[in-house]
């Protein structure tokens, strides 16, 4: 898994990569990006051949769920897909094109996280733009390398508006472990169609568990049952 920065035309953005064999038509990249203006997480899907890298956006619940979890189950053209990367060392270069916008895109690689036997990360840790969120709030989780291994020990609560963190939450709680073994990185906060509530997916050796927030208006803070 590996964090980018830099700029989409002349916006800067903050893109993350997870690489796999292959999940369902070929497709073997999962990924997360975000514009800095908006910290709104777009969920990307797609395919890296070589030193080469085309990736879609996931704009529907449906194309979420066939591209992203269900897995899609005929054959996914990624040449349409908006982002057209080319890997130049630690930079990624290329184009961003819908209908006919097209934009440069020019980023660096910042950080990066194998989670294989060996299990390291490189810089003092990885942040997570998960692909849950609310409509006022995104969550990234931090990563950093532990003496037990990579694992997860918060996650802000990035207020979209100001960009400051309103919340720090503990993925830790609730008698599970939050890692990225069962499901894609991203996914290990997701949201409802409306917006107002997330849960975090958790694994343990007994069961897995989903935990849900909502945001309380009267402490202004995110809350749950549990």
């Amino acid at each position: 898994m590996d964090n980018y920065e830099g700029t989409l035309g002349k916006w800067p953005v903050h893109i993350s990569l997870q690489e796999y064999d292959s999940y369902g038509s070929g497709l073997n990249i999962k990924g997360s990006y975000y514009y800095d203006k908006y910290r709104a997480p777009i969920p990307l899907y797609g395919k890296r051949s070589a030193d080469s890298f085309e990736l879609c956006e996931v704009n529907t619940p449906a194309e979420y769920d066939s591209a992203l979890i269900q897995g899609s189950k005929g054959k996914v053209d990624t040449h349409i897909c908006p982002f057209s990367l080319t890997r130049q060392g630690d930079k990624l270069r290329g184009h961003w094109q819908q209908g006919d916008k097209r934009y440069e895109v020019v980023l660096k690689q910042t950080a990066s996280l194998d989670n294989t036997a060996e299990g390291k990360i490189t810089g003092k840790r990885v942040d997570i733009p998960f692909w849950g969120q609310t409509a006022t709030h995104s969550f990234i989780g931090h990563y950093q390398t532990t003496a037990d291994g990579i694992a997860i020990n918060s996650i802000s609560v990035i207020n979209k508006k100001t960009g400051n963190s309103d919340q720090t939450l503990d993925p830790q709680l609730h008698q599970c472990q939050f890692g990225f073994y069962m499901t894609a990185i991203y996914q290990n906060i997701e949201s409802d169609q409306a917006g107002k509530t997330i849960w975090l997916n958790c694994y343990s050796q007994q069961a897995d568990i989903t935990v849900g927030y909502h945001f309380d208006k009267a402490s202004m803070r995110y809350i749950t049952s549990e």
